[in-house]
């Protein structure tokens, strides 16, 4: 298993690192042998942590949540024991992690390494991906926030805790521990909150474990293998990333469910609209959706119209003029009405913190950029 660190994460966050070990051939199918320590770390919080917000660590992931409007999630379960409430349980490579991370107030997670595909990259998360939390819920991330790849997508992330994909469970025989950095959060804190973990681990399932890693962008430490190239390309609506050049558009044509953009269907639609716009001659469009059969019936003399839309969750940028600009381009030349949707209720339902009054801001907002680039657009 490798942990690596792209360059995005290099340039926002100069001083990440990441805390990592492997416990192997564990048995957590169920022990009753944590039952001490969870007493044992219930009164030390009861003891040591009555005043936990001053804590330095608190303090520290406080201020990164923050930044999102989140609060930091330790907090909820120290409140808990201090109210007189026990530490919940669920399997015992997980109960040992809880632990370890209520001890330490050290932001921790736990992977089940047999279902990691590959390298695990930090990086950062771009505004609104997709990421499906350990209880199945599917949430849009926040850009900025710190996420965990590996070759088939996000497997974690500090804001949202661990992907279902890579969730331990009573099968589980291999394990990741991981001890999350925040500015203000010291080795020392890792290096204990991991080694606790382990220890718990072992008390419960048993299990041989590898040395602590601390994982530093500069140095490229791993925790069992020399780092290697991200040979995958990822491409989402959202996102590219991994070796350019490396792309298969054929591909992408297959995955998305599209057609190849031939020359003799550029050559058809330039009888009716004259020569073919930039963006088609440099082969920024390379694909399409059933361009033949609106030719087809456009021929035939049945009209059509241009359906595109807008997502309101932010300021235009260069990105959603590209399409636009080819959508105008089309109107013209076929003389046909557009109609533009601006799914402001798709925001405020799916993305998080949208409030409905700023998705009608943004949607008012964008309305002005489309109207700007000249859109003729039909009215709903």
């Amino acid at each position: 298993m490798e942990i690596r660190f792209s360059q995005r994460i290099k340039e926002r966050y100069k001083t990440m690192k990441l805390g990592a070990v492997v416990l192997n051939k564990t048995d957590n199918t169920g022990s009753r042998k944590l039952r001490a320590a969870r007493r044992t770390v219930e009164n030390h919080v009861k003891k040591e942590y009555r005043r936990y917000p001053t804590l330095r660590t608190i303090k520290a992931y406080r201020k990164y949540f923050g930044r999102f409007d989140k609060e930091f999630p330790l907090e909820e379960g120290l409140s808990s024991v201090l109210d007189g409430k026990g530490i919940p349980t669920w399997s015992p490579l997980v109960d040992a992690m809880l632990l370890a991370e209520l001890k330490h107030t050290v932001l921790m997670g736990i992977m089940d390494a047999d279902k990691i595909d590959g390298t695990i990259v930090v990086d950062e998360a771009q505004e609104g991906e997709e990421f499906m939390k350990l209880n199945g819920e599917t949430v849009y991330l926040n850009q900025g926030d710190v996420v965990l790849r590996d070759n088939k997508g996000i497997v974690g992330t500090y804001l949202e805790g661990q992907s279902d994909r890579t969730k331990v469970n009573r099968t589980t025989k291999n394990c990741l521990y991981l001890g999350f950095y925040v500015p203000g959060v010291q080795d020392s804190d890792v290096k204990s909150a991991l080694k606790d973990a382990v220890k718990f681990a072992r008390l419960a399932c048993g299990g041989d474990t590898l040395n602590i890693e601390i994982h530093i962008p500069m140095e490229g430490k791993i925790v069992t293998a020399p780092a290697a190239p991200l040979e995958t390309v990822k491409v989402t609506p959202w996102e590219v990333s991994g070796k350019i050049e490396t792309i298969d558009y054929d591909r992408l044509i297959k995955e998305f469910g599209t057609e190849k953009l031939t020359e003799d269907l550029i050559k058809r639609l330039e009888k009716h609209t004259g020569p073919r716009h930039l963006l088609l001659r440099r082969g920024v469009f390379f694909s399409h959706r059933d361009l033949g059969w609106v030719l087809d019936e456009y021929e035939k003399g049945n009209k059509f119209y241009l359906y595109t839309g807008r997502g309101p969750s932010g300021h235009t940028h260069l990105g959603h003029l590209v399409p636009w600009i080819l959508t105008k381009w089309l109107q013209d030349k076929f003389g046909v009405e557009l109609w533009f949707q601006m799914t402001d209720d798709e925001k405020f339902l799916f993305k998080e913190k949208m409030t409905i009054e700023k998705a009608n801001n943004f949607a008012y907002e964008n309305a002005l950029d489309v109207i700007a680039l000249g859109g003729k657009t039909g009215q709903a």
